[in-house]
């Protein structure tokens, strides 16, 4: 048979050896016939040496290979539009034409033509004095949207189509399934007046702002200059910020009353940052005078024992809330906050990862990342937290009472377990979560990095002072016998306590 028949098994190898040795990278092929192809194709079908076209083509059905031949007319109209002669008024298809049509000669091939009148054909029109038809498609809904005045789709479809061919159509069906693309930036309507406490949580722009009122008040009382001269001034406002802190060293106020009002001097004036250096080395001065003492924390013997606690008791989503709390290193703040929208479990990623991920809406250091999450790789506080939140909607907050309801209820359990729940005792508060679920991590793994992305924090040096304070500081010690007791089979059986409220109720 003929090299060029791909009937032939020894041909196709050849091809494909061609192929992957990339011998070849251009391929043209024509569309082969329907109703006259290669198994039904006449026994006369190559043409001899010194034969003349006009007779190699006469033995054709048509006489089609001869009017493309020929260059005649009528190969460009009528019911042959689509073979004119190896040329077309589309550049693209003329391209294909000219490739095909030596081909189809040297392969004895026959084409099947498939008739399209002029009337059918979309692109043609307007023409022939008949108006323009409407549209067949229905105007997309990105279009429909921009004329609205929303450009969110349209900015997607924008996106997607810098991509060309086939990605284009998936990364454009990924952007309109991706709920977390960012629209246009800046809004169309005015935004109003900048919220210049973004940064700080709402507690300690308001702490910020009552502690510079009373430097205020101060200066007018004390100094007998006004406030306003001397934020002027730079050099004067840091030596009066100095003078300010040694007066509330000698008048017994707390160092963090002088902390706040230089935080919120740097905050509300940012020109006076770089010219307070006087003032903060009184605040330096005062740590060694009365060097300060972190939190202690809790051991994981006491969260599972006030875990068992609170589900005897019935108080689930405490429950729920300082087992999140614990695992995740959260603020007291962060956990209060949380809503089941927050909360993305393994079930909810398709089993694709096996921890559960926390969103936290407004970190407390919120200036140094935006957004920030918590992981919880523990499946025992997984299950549990599924058990008690999984069912809510996304928009229900996870802890529905108050801030004082949920310190009520600590103090209730630290209480019945005979740990002291006072800060002024130096007793846990829900403060110590965070710091007893670092060191809990930190005593499994001994990697502080780890840890200090676990736990968000900005510096790893801040976190390995704190680990060195609070590592023997352990509230279990110093409790007395019965209480030791009570906190040891508490936690003993606090896993099988649980499961069987959970898995009964």
């Amino acid at each position: 048979g003929s090299l060029l028949d791909l009937d032939q098994p020894s041909t196709c190898h050849e091809l494909i050896a061609l192929a992957w040795r990339r011998v070849v990278r251009a391929w043209h092929a024509g569309v082969p016939c329907l109703t006259y192809g290669t198994l039904r194709r006449p026994q006369l079908r190559s043409k001899k040496a010194g034969e003349s076209v006009a007779s190699f083509s006469a033995a054709y059905p048509y006489k089609l290979v001869t009017q493309m031949a020929s260059g005649m007319m009528s190969a460009v109209r009528g019911r042959r539009q689509s073979m004119p002669r190896g040329r077309s008024s589309s550049y693209a298809i003329s391209r294909v034409l000219q490739g095909c049509l030596a081909y189809i000669l040297g392969s004895n091939l026959y084409p099947g033509c498939l008739h399209c009148s002029s009337a059918d054909n979309r692109s043609d029109g307007p023409s022939r004095g008949r108006p323009i038809e409407p549209p067949s498609r229905d105007v997309p809904q990105w279009l429909q949207d921009l004329i609205n005045g929303s450009s969110e789709k349209f900015d997607k479809v924008v996106m997607a189509s810098r991509v060309s061919k086939n990605p284009a159509r998936w990364i454009r069906f990924l952007l309109l399934l991706c709920g977390d693309i960012h629209p246009h930036p800046g809004p169309k309507m005015p935004r109003g007046p900048m919220d210049l406490s973004v940064g700080f949580v709402e507690q300690t722009s308001s702490r910020m702002r009552k502690c510079v009122d009373a430097f205020n008040r101060w200066c007018d009382e004390e100094l007998k200059i006004q406030f306003q001269k001397l934020v002027h001034d730079s050099q004067a406002l840091a030596w009066a910020l100095r003078a300010y802190g040694l007066y509330c060293f000698e008048s017994g106020l707390p160092r963090y009353f002088f902390v706040y009002t230089l935080t919120g001097m740097q905050e509300f004036y940012p020109s006076l940052r770089a010219h307070l250096g006087l003032a903060w080395q009184i605040d330096k001065k005062w740590q060694i005078h009365e060097p300060g003492q972190c939190r202690s924390v809790l051991p994981a013997l006491v969260i599972r024992a006030a875990l068992c606690l609170a589900g005897l008791w019935g108080w689930y989503n405490w429950l729920g809330i300082v087992a999140l709390g614990f695992a995740a290193m959260l603020h007291p703040s962060e956990m209060l906050a949380l809503t089941r929208r927050d909360l993305v479990f393994p079930r909810d990623l398709a089993e694709d990862s096996t921890g559960m991920f926390i969103h936290v809406a407004n970190p407390k250091t919120a200036r140094f990342a935006r957004r920030q999450h918590g992981r919880v790789d523990d499946p025992d506080i997984i299950w549990l937290v599924e058990k008690i939140f999984g069912h809510l909607p996304l928009q229900e907050r996870l802890y529905p009472l108050s801030a004082s309801s949920f310190r009520k209820q600590w103090n209730a359990v630290m209480s019945r377990l005979g740990i002291s729940h006072r800060q002024a005792d130096k007793g846990a508060t829900p403060g110590v979560l965070r710091g007893s679920g670092a060191t809990f991590l930190y005593s499994c793994s001994e990697d502080i990095n780890w840890v200090a992305w676990r736990g968000r924090w900005s510096r790893v040096r801040t976190l390995e002072y704190y680990l060195q304070e609070v590592g023997a500081q352990l509230l279990v010690h110093s409790l007395d016998p019965l209480s030791k007791k009570t906190i040891t089979e508490l936690s003993k059986f606090s896993w099988p306590v649980l499961r069987s409220i959970f898995l009964t109720g």
